[in-house]
């Protein structure tokens, strides 16, 4: 490695880290004055709200990276176009591809970070800050802290509604369940006030269980009993991400949501461009240099950076807008899910090169 090569890695390395900071500060930031009415009406500890903001901060952190790649490509490629160190280092026989090089492995490097960030902490971070805010916070723990609330789930021949999951007993509350035959017919119905989740090895418990069992000709038999065992393989994590917005769900646990939906006889086309784009949306971070390189060398060392800035940004932004409409499109069933989610990076991509291209030709 030689020492421009190491001297554009420290500029563009520094540039990221400021902009990451930065972003970041200013996200927590303006969480926080949205929400400090809310947390002091509640008079939340100083402990709660420290960990509430501090549980938001990867995902804020996910959220800055593309912007915050953007900006530290610019700066780094503008700095040296205005200083003429670029026209000096282009002139030795350096082509800007070369000198780009470094901005595109950081950004690469971003991106798989990116994506290892949503696979692992943030789908916890971001249940724990639901959490917290409808429990510790809002105080929602007499009608469903976790905002949990009348869902179906099915399981072989039986059919579970739930009117609450509490994700901090494990237990389902006012669960009903019913049984079926091969003609759709009611066979058994089990009401049941709760059910908490002992451990892996004994699994589910119900208690204040009222049994109805129903024969050919619709008459029942009422049994009542304090507690049953409760025979499903879910375990409370299949709780947690079932309901959970896919924004806040890793690859793996979509993509498990869909199996299940799946075999249950739902349409899952809807989710499935939500699925891919957990693979093509961390490659804006790689994308956005390919962008913004070219409006950074346009800009001469008597022009103020704010107009190649402007035009990088509203280009960046762009890819906001392509990825929205695709995944709308997507969800909608009018485009192919994963031609909805790669949408973006392609036209982009396409752009980007045109643009960089036409910046690496000879003036």
């Amino acid at each position: 490695m030689n020492i421009i090569t190491r001297y554009i890695y420290h500029q563009v390395i520094r540039n990221l880290a400021l902009s990451v900071f930065i972003f970041s500060a200013l996200f927590l930031f303006v969480d926080f004055f949205d929400r400090i009415d809310s947390i002091l009406e509640r008079e939340s500890s100083f402990g709660t709200m420290l960990s509430y903001f501090s549980l938001k901060l990867p995902y804020f952190l996910l959220m800055t990276l593309p912007i915050s790649m953007l900006v530290a490509a610019l700066f780094t490629i503008g700095l040296l176009t205005r200083s003429s160190e670029l026209t000096a280092m282009r002139a030795s026989g350096f082509t800007l591809f070369s000198l780009s090089r470094p901005i595109f492995v950081v950004g690469l490097g971003v991106s798989l970070f990116s994506f290892l960030l949503s696979e692992t902490v943030i789908p916890y971070s971001q249940r724990r800050v639901h959490e917290m805010w409808n429990v510790d916070i809002k105080q929602r723990d007499q009608d469903g802290h976790y905002d949990r609330r009348r869902f179906w789930f099915r399981e072989g021949d039986d059919f579970y509604s739930i009117s609450l999951f509490d994700s901090r007993e494990n237990a389902l509350l006012d669960l009903s369940i019913l049984s079926l035959d091969s003609s759709f017919l009611m066979r058994r119905r089990r009401d049941a006030h709760k059910a908490v989740y002992l451990s892996d090895s004994l699994g589910w418990n119900m208690s204040g269980v009222v049994e109805k069992s129903f024969d050919s000709q619709g008459m029942s038999n009422k049994l009542d009993f304090q507690s049953l065992p409760l025979p499903i393989s879910a375990s409370p994590k299949k709780f947690y991400i079932t309901k959970t917005d896919p924004a806040t769900m890793s690859y793996r646990e979509l993509k498990e949501f869909i199996q299940e939906q799946e075999r249950n006889g739902l349409s899952t086309t809807s989710y499935l461009g939500d699925l891919y784009s957990k693979l093509a949306f961390p490659f804006i971070n790689l994308i956005v240099p390919l962008l913004v390189i070219p409006f950074a060398v346009g800009s001469s060392r008597t022009k103020s950076l704010a107009g190649a800035a402007l035009a990088a940004v509203i280009t960046g932004f762009s890819y906001h807008i392509i990825h929205s409409l695709a995944i709308a499109l997507s969800r909608a069933e009018l485009w192919p899910p994963l031609l909805s989610a790669w949408a973006a990076n392609i036209v982009l991509s396409a752009v980007g090169l045109v643009l960089f291209l036409g910046a690496e030709a000879p003036e």
